[in-house]
C-alpha cells in the first residue's frame, strides 16, 4: 500500500489560508499551528515565520519551504498527519480534483507530478515535489543492536535527530576539564592555510560520565558565528544530519541532492564561516571494530579531517572512531572528584556530613548519572538522607555485579542497571508499567502515543 504525500510548499501554500482573510476553515488553522510548532520547535527561523504571518507573500512562503521539507522526511509520521489534514481542506474546499500527475520515484523517493487544486489560496496547476512513501511506518524504527553489523549504510535507518543540548541544572564546573579543552580552543596555530584553532576535539568515556553536559557547557558559552548540535543517538539517516545542519548554517537544501552534493555544501559552509557543530553520542554510527557504519558518514568526517578549516568540530563519543586515531585534541572523561560530587550532592539537596558525602562519592567512582539517580532515590524514599542510603543495598549490588560481570560494559553500566530496579521496585504494577513504556521515547511524543502506554 502506498501514501503519497503532499509537498511542502503545497502544504504551505493551504495553510496559508488560515493567515490571510478571516474566513479560514478550522482545518486550515489547525494545519498551520501544527506546521508552525514543527518548525518552531525544531528549526532556528522565527523571524521568517514572524514575517510570514504579518506578510503573507509567496516569496516569503518559500523561505519555509525548505525546512518543513527536511521536518517530513525526518518525522514520516508527521509527514502524513499533515498531507492527510491538507488533503481534506483541499477537498473540502472545491479541491476534489487532486491529482499526482505521473509519479516515477522508486520507492521511498521522490518525484515530480501535478497538482490542480482549486481551492487553495493561489489556485492553479502547478509543478511541485510528491513524497512517495510505501507505508513504512514502524518498519523504520532500527529494530537491531546498534552495534551489531558493520554492513555500510545498513544500521542507520532511524531519521531521528536531535538538535537540542542537555539543560545545564544542577551544573558543577569540572575546572581541570574546562581548563584543558579551553587551552586547545584558545592555541592558534599558524598552518598551510593561515591561523587556526583546534578543528577537531573530542570527548570520550563511559555513558552517564557527563560528556554531553560538558560539551554543553561549551556550545552555550563558546562564541561563534553560528552553533549546531546533532545528537545522532538516535542514528539518523545521513541526509537528515546534513540537510539540517546546512540549513541551520545559512545554506539551501533541494529535493534532488545527491548525499555526495550535500557533503561538499556542508564542507563549504563549515569553511566559509567559524562555526562549531558539536556531534553526540557518536558511537552509535560505529560497528564493533569502531569503523563507520554508514559510508556518506564515514566520506563526510574523512573529508573533514583532510579539508576542514575555519570551524570547530566538538565530538563525544563511547568509542574512539578507528578514523580518529591519532587526533591530538582527545579527552578521556572519568568520573567527578570528591568536590566535584559533593557540589553536585549539595546541588541536588542531599543532606549528610562531609565524610559521608566524601565515602559515597569515593564508592560511585564519582559517577554523575548514578549520583543523581541515587539522589533522585534518597529525596523520594529516605527524606534526602544519604545516611539512608544502604536501603539501596548497594551492598548487595556488589554480590550480584561479581555473579554477572560479563553481562555489562563496565561495572557503571550495571550500577545504574541496580539504582534503576530499586527505584522500580519500590512502584506499584502499574507504575512500573507506565515507566517501561515510556521509557522507549527519546523524543518528545503526542497525545496518540501516550495513549498506548
Amino acid at each position: 500500500m502506498s501514501l503519497e504525500l503532499l509537498a511542502a510548499g503545497k502544504l504551505l501554500e493551504i495553510a496559508l489560508n488560515a493567515i490571510v482573510g478571516d474566513a479560514a476553515s478550522e482545518g486550515a488553522k489547525l494545519l498551520w499551528q501544527k506546521i508552525k510548532n514543527r518548525l518552531q520547535t525544531n528549526q532556528p527561523i522565527e523571524a521568517e515565520i514572524v514575517e510570514l504571518e504579518q506578510n503573507p507573500t509567496q516569496e516569503n512562503l518559500k523561505q519555509l519551504e525548505p525546512f518543513l521539507h527536511v521536518e517530513m522526511r525526518s518525522d514520516p509520521k508527521f509527514a502524513e498527519e499533515i498531507s492527510k489534514l491538507g488533503r481534506e481542506i483541499a477537498q473540502a474546499s472545491g479541491g476534489d480534483n487532486i491529482t499526482t500527475g505521473d509519479i516515477k520515484a522508486e520507492t521511498g523517493g521522490v518525484a515530480a507530478g501535478k497538482i490542480d487544486a482549486p481551492g487553495s489560496q493561489f489556485g492553479g496547476s502547478y509543478t511541485t515535489i510528491i513524497h512517495n512513501y510505501e507505508g513504512k511506518g514502524e518498519a523504520q524504527k532500527d529494530t537491531q543492536d546498534s552495534r551489531s553489523t558493520g554492513q555500510a549504510n545498513s544500521q542507520t535507518t532511524s531519521t531521528n535527530l536531535i538538535t537540542l543540548p542537555p539543560n545545564l541544572d544542577n551544573w558543577v564546573e569540572r575546572k581541570e576539564e574546562i581548563e584543558k579543552i579551553e587551552a586547545w580552543l584558545n592555541n592558534r596555530q599558524v598552518t598551510t592555510v593561515g591561523i587556526t584553532e583546534a578543528k577537531t576535539l573530542g570527548i570520550q568515556g563511559l555513558g552517564g560520565v557527563g560528556k554531553s553536559t560538558l560539551a554543553a557547557y561549551f556550545y552555550d558559552s563558546l562564541d561563534f558565528e553560528a552553533k549546531f548540535w546533532a545528537d545522532v543517538s538516535g542514528k539518523p539517516d545521513f541526509k537528515v544530519f546534513a540537510e539540517k545542519i546546512i540549513l541551520a548554517l545559512g545554506g539551501k537544501v533541494t529535493p534532488t541532492n545527491k548525499n555526495t552534493e550535500l557533503i561538499n555544501n556542508l564542507l563549504q559552509l563549515l569553511n566559509q564561516r567559524r562555526c562549531l557543530l558539536v556531534v553526540d553520542n557518536l558511537e552509535t554510527l560505529l560497528d564493533e571494530e569502531r569503523n563507520w557504519q554508514d559510508k556518506d558518514y564515514q566520506q563526510f568526517f574523512s573529508l573533514w579531517l583532510n579539508n576542514g578549516t575555519n570551524s570547530t568540530l566538538f565530538i563525544t563519543t563511547q568509542d574512539k572512531p578507528t578514523l580518529f586515531q591519532g587526533l591530538q585534541h582527545w579527552h578521556t572523561l572519568g568520573g567527578m572528584k570528591i568536590e566535584e560530587g559533593i557540589a553536585l550532592l549539595n546541588k541536588l539537596a542531599i543532606q549528610g556530613t562531609k565524610a559521608e558525602f566524601e565515602t559515597f562519592v569515593k564508592y560511585v567512582d564519582g559517577h554523575p548519572l548514578t549520583i543523581k539517580l541515587v539522589a533522585g532515590f534518597l529525596k523520594e524514599y529516605c527524606d534526602s538522607q544519604l545516611s539512608r542510603v544502604e536501603e539501596l543495598e548497594l551492598e548487595q549490588f556488589d554480590l550480584a555485579y561479581q555473579e554477572a560481570e560479563g553481562l555489562h560494559r563496565s561495572k557503571q553500566d550495571a550500577r545504574l542497571s541496580w539504582v534503576i530496579q530499586q527505584h522500580l521496585a519500590r512502584l506499584n504494577p502499574e507504575q512500573a508499567q507506565f515507566i517501561k513504556n515510556l521509557s522507549v521515547y527519546r523524543l518528545p511524543f503526542n497525545r496518540e502515543a501516550a495513549r498506548y502506554m
